[in-house]
């Protein structure tokens, strides 16, 4: 017995040591890895995301507009050609709203399906696998290295990309001055979508606001009546005099 105690305390004792200093190396190395990995990865996870969803959206506004044939502000002008008064076209407006805030959640279900190549908006940028009707992106652990040689070496890790719940979608105006007695309006698309960034053991929420350009005019007056500024499409009526 006094000789396996002995034997155990000579030569073993080494390796057990070895052994126990190797499993606190690895998990410090892990853990300072994953201090500076983790905000990387969500970030490019965050930006991949970002341009998936800016590819849904604005591919949703554009074929809603290419549908529509009429003017968004209808304009009057005076003998001389000079704009009189505009006045914003609210029916189609309000329309073209409610038909691109379906359409837009309906391409995110697609997404959440994993039907994502059926929207024919993919390009080579994305580096995506789908699984269980999940999206996923695969990013190089060493993504966030100055070392330009590593961005694209080890291993992949998974980030799962998922939108949560409905779009939300609104048309505003801005009038904003320029020059000198001259102002120019815009009719902007405003979308918001939410999103969740899952990587391994973490995950981050993330909100997504687009502002699209979908009409503009600019206007010369003689003298500047007043500003407007931004107001919401809805229960815009009347004509906004111009001079």
């Amino acid at each position: 017995m006094r000789l396996i105690m002995k034997d155990f305390t000579l030569k073993d004792i080494k390796i057990i040591g070895f052994v126990v200093s190797l499993i606190v190396m690895v998990v410090l190395t892990v853990n300072t890895l994953n201090k500076k990995v983790r905000p990387v990865v969500i970030e490019y996870g965050k930006n991949r995301s970002e341009e998936m969803a800016n590819l849904i959206i604005n591919s949703s506004v554009l074929e809603i507009v290419d549908q529509i044939n009429q003017p968004y502000i209808i304009v009057k002008e005076d003998e001389a050609g000079k704009i009189k008064s505009f006045s914003y076209n609210s029916s189609l407006l309000n329309r073209m709203n409610a038909k691109t805030n379906d359409l837009i959640n309906k391409n995110i279900k697609l997404v959440q399906d994993g039907k994502i190549e059926s929207l024919g908006i993919v390009n080579d940028l994305f580096d995506y696998k789908v699984k269980n009707n999940s999206i996923y992106y695969q990013v190089p652990l060493f993504v966030g290295s100055s070392n330009f040689l590593l961005t694209s070496l080890g291993p992949k890790i998974p980030i799962k990309f998922q939108l949560i719940g409905n779009a939300s979608t609104d048309i505003v105006s801005s009038i904003n001055s320029y020059g000198i007695n001259n102002v120019i309006v815009e009719i902007i698309m405003k979308v918001t979508i939410n999103l969740k960034i899952l990587v391994p053991f973490n995950k981050d929420n993330h909100r997504i606001e687009t502002n699209l350009v979908i009409a503009s005019l600019a206007v010369q007056g003689e003298i500047p009546n007043y500003y407007i500024g931004s107001s919401s499409i809805n229960g815009i009526t009347g004509q906004i005099p111009v001079g």
